[in-house]
C-alpha cells in the first residue's frame, strides 16, 4: 500500500470593529477577549462548518463586535 502525506495550513483572521472601549482594555483583558474569539471561531469552523462570520465577545458587560474568516492552503 502506498502512503501519501501532505500538510495543510489554516490561516484564521479576525478583527474587532473599532470602539473606544477596545483601547481602554488592559493587556490581560485583551488577551481574554482574543482567547474568547479564538474559541468561538474554532467552534464555528468545527461544529457548524462556517468559513466566515460575525463575532460578538464581551468582557464585564462591554460588547465588542467584529468579523472573522479563514482559508486552507497547502504549503
Amino acid at each position: 500500500m502506498n502512503k501519501a502525506t501532505f500538510e495543510w495550513k489554516i490561516e484564521i483572521e479576525f478583527w474587532f470593529v473599532y470602539h473606544e472601549d477596545l483601547d481602554n482594555l488592559s493587556i490581560e483583558e485583551r488577551e481574554i477577549l482574543e482567547k474568547q474569539a479564538r474559541e468561538s471561531i474554532f467552534h464555528f469552523i468545527t461544529k457548524d462548518g462556517y468559513t466566515a462570520g460575525e463575532l460578538c465577545e464581551s468582557i464585564d458587560d462591554r460588547e465588542f463586535y467584529g468579523w472573522w474568516n479563514y482559508r486552507i492552503t497547502n504549503k
